[in-house]
């Protein structure tokens, strides 16, 4: 008797029709599926030209004209590859390299001849499908993929598939065929050897115009800045959480100032021992910082870091630096200590951090000298400034106006008197070298939100923050950040809440602390759907760290943990590889197993039928059919002729039709039963499990 496949598709030869509608259609479902991630990051032309070349195939079908020549189908390529240079500068690199594959695959349609090209378009799916991780590896990301890729199996099937009128059936077969693999591809997960860069570790192109971090700081450049809340890092703190006051998260060290932008010296990265600074053991803060992938080399610290990871560099000023450019996301742990200072500064460093050009003292030279002569010593020559920038009407904006490009921190200072945290370090720091003071200016971060479901605090790119840091010699470098003397707030509440205070029409420091808690204050619905977020997060970075972030050193860490410490790279791959056979004829043997069970409820029940008969001396031979088989069991069992011609003829015609009806199997099923007495068919569903009816 033939048993039902499990998997029931065929591979296409090449040799069939063209594909119809039904077929396109499909194919196209699952084509969208593939690329709806990447259309934030496709040009819109690019998306207006997939959807295009689908109508045009679709047309094509409608009205039965040939496909495209071959010349016109070449110069679309041509003219593909000619649109992404333009828009991106570049035919290489991840924004492009996705941009050609998408665009290519879509060209596909045009060329559509048979089945073989309706599944090289599937093919063409996965790759989109694994290109999205290049852009984002969040697990709700991975969750939808894992869904695209059962659709897209699914889609394979139903179009190698003859009756595609069971697409539950179809659906289901692809599921299982996923949930088949998923064990193989954990064993190789966790077993294949790890190379140093992660499998998605591909540098991103550029990204400008938007709050970050950047090596060269350029105030009064750009008179809107558009606000990015992309997460940069989080950090773990160990023990007691800093205060917003005191999140200033180092990055890199500005101390060039020249063609009206700050920038590092040219020999930023120092790869001699840097001396620790004087610190207070008690007030260390330990911590470990996850950094999302940059493209650059600096890494953020609690200012004043005091211990690093063996994998990274001192930096000028007490910065940190990679070796390479981080591609990938990155997990460290370091020490800092708040209070930390250093006592001395070399006659270079001094001449260094006191150097400005002489167009720009000139300019700033009348406004240094009025303050300058105000003071007793540097220290009240500082506080002279601070009051300068608290009471002559300076204002906190992200939409500050244009400046000049001749003298703009002397127009910023005496004319326009609005800007953001790049305006107000960048002067201060002018005005203090102008007088001979040492100044730098300090790139980096400030605040960053507590997240309470994780127990971390997240930083965003909207957090990116610019502060000075000045030499006394009796304390050293000290911070000082003129934009907690304009406005306090942000450096207090964060620049959200001087987000809804702008959008309430709030004066800066016009309230007090609790008048500024009750201003910000989120509603109940609000509340709730922080907490969601912050614990979508948590879920988010607990994926990050446990399988995105699985690299060499946490599967050596496993491995020694299963006694398997001792493996080489060929070991692993020997040891994966004899893992997945046996996983791969225990589920063999299951499926086996399982396909042997799932009989027709009609064959479940004959067979039940024929088991009685046996107890009553009637034994089926293995090529009898079951016409004769119950002719001749109703001539040996008078008294259970008419029983037996009656079931018989019931299997016979519910076996053999084309269509099984519910109910005709339902009252044989009852048939059966009656003959039986229901002992038997009682005894047999307990024994091997009850039957499809």
């Amino acid at each position: 008797m033939k048993k039902p496949a499990l998997f029931n598709f065929s591979i296409s030869t090449g040799l069939d029709p063209l594909p119809d509608q039904q077929a396109l259609v499909a194919l196209s479902l699952g084509f969208a599926l593939a690329v709806s991630p990447h259309i934030e990051h496709l040009p819109v032309w690019l998306s207006l030209a997939t959807v295009g070349f689908f109508l045009w195939r679709m047309w094509i079908m409608r009205h039965a004209t040939a496909i495209p020549g071959r010349l016109l189908r070449y110069g679309l390529v041509i003219a593909l590859v000619f649109l992404v240079y333009r828009h991106y500068g570049t035919v290489l690199g991840r924004d492009a390299g996705v941009a050609l594959l998408v665009g290519l695959s879509a060209m596909k349609y045009l060329e559509i001849r048979d089945f073989r090209d309706c599944m090289l378009v599937v093919f063409l799916s996965y790759m989109i499908v694994l290109t999205s991780f290049l852009y984002s590896q969040s697990m709700l990301l991975g969750g939808y993929l894992l869904v695209v890729v059962i659709l897209l199996t699914a889609v394979m099937q139903y179009l190698n598939h003859s009756d595609r009128s069971s697409l539950h059936k179809v659906l289901k077969n692809s599921a299982l065929l996923v949930g088949l693999a998923m064990p193989l591809g954990l064993v190789l997960f966790l077993l294949f050897p790890r190379v140093p860069i992660g499998l998605f570790g591909l540098p991103g192109d550029s990204h400008a115009g938007m709050i970050g971090m950047s090596d060269v700081v350029r105030p009064g450049s750009i008179n809107q800045l558009n606000e990015n809340d992309d997460i940069a890092f989080r950090a773990d703190i160990e023990g007691q959480v800093p205060s917003m006051q005191q999140r200033y998260w180092r990055g890199i060290v500005l101390g060039e100032y020249r063609d009206n932008a700050w920038r590092k010296h040219k020999r930023y990265l120092q790869t001699l021992r840097m001396p620790v600074p004087e610190h207070d053991e008690e007030n260390i803060v330990n911590y470990s910082i996850l950094l999302e992938p940059s493209n650059e080399r600096w890494v953020f610290s609690l200012d004043l870091p005091v211990k690093k990871p063996s994998t990274l560099y001192w930096g000028r000023g007490q910065t940190l630096m990679t070796t390479t450019p981080m591609v990938e996301r990155t997990r460290y742990d370091m020490s800092s200590a708040p209070g930390a200072r250093f006592n001395s500064l070399s006659e270079a460093e001094h001449e260094r951090y006191t150097a400005i050009p002489e167009t720009v003292k000139a300019s700033l030279q009348d406004i240094a000298a009025d303050l300058y002569g105000q003071s007793r010593d540097t220290r009240s020559y500082i506080d002279n400034v601070l009051e300068f920038f608290r009471s002559e009407g300076f204002t906190y904006t992200l939409q500050p106006p244009l400046l000049g490009n001749d003298t703009p921190m002397r127009q910023f200072l005496l004319e326009t008197r609005k800007g953001y945290c790049e305006h107000y370090a960048s002067a201060f720091t002018l005005l203090m070298r102008v007088a001979g003071v040492p100044a730098r200016l300090v790139a980096g971060y400030q605040g960053g939100e507590w997240n309470p479901q994780g127990e971390y605090i997240t930083v965003r790119q909207s957090d990116a923050h610019a502060w000075t840091e000045v030499w006394l010699d009796e304390l050293g470098w000290v911070r000082i950040d003129p934009t907690a003397v304009v406005a306090p707030e942000r450096i207090e509440y964060g620049l959200e809440a001087l987000r809804l205070l702008a959008e309430q029409g709030t004066t800066l420091g016009s309230l007090n602390n609790e008048q500024i808690r009750a201003a910000i204050a989120r509603p109940a619905m609000q509340m709730l759907w922080n907490r969601t977020v912050w614990f979508l997060d948590d879920i988010n970075t607990s994926w990050y760290l446990w399988v995105i972030g699985y690299g060499k050193d946490e599967q050596e860490s496993l491995l020694k943990r299963l006694g398997l410490g001792s493996l080489t790279g060929t070991g692993l791959l020997i040891t994966a590889f004899v893992t997945i056979m046996l996983i791969a004829v225990v589920q063999g043997m299951l499926l086996l197993r399982r396909r042997g069970r799932r009989q027709e409820p009609a064959v479940f029940w004959y067979k039940r039928f024929c088991s009685r008969l046996e107890e009553m001396g009637q034994i089926r031979g293995q090529s009898e059919g079951p016409r004769d088989f119950g002719l001749r069991a109703a001539q040996a069992l008078p008294g259970y002729g008419s029983q037996i011609t009656r079931i018989t003829s019931m299997y016979v015609n519910i076996h053999y039709a084309d269509k099984k009806e519910d109910t005709a199997i339902l009252r044989f099923k009852q048939a059966v039963k009656s003959f039986t007495g229901g002992r038997l068919g009682r005894r047999a569903e307990q024994k091997e499990g009850k039957p499809d009816a």
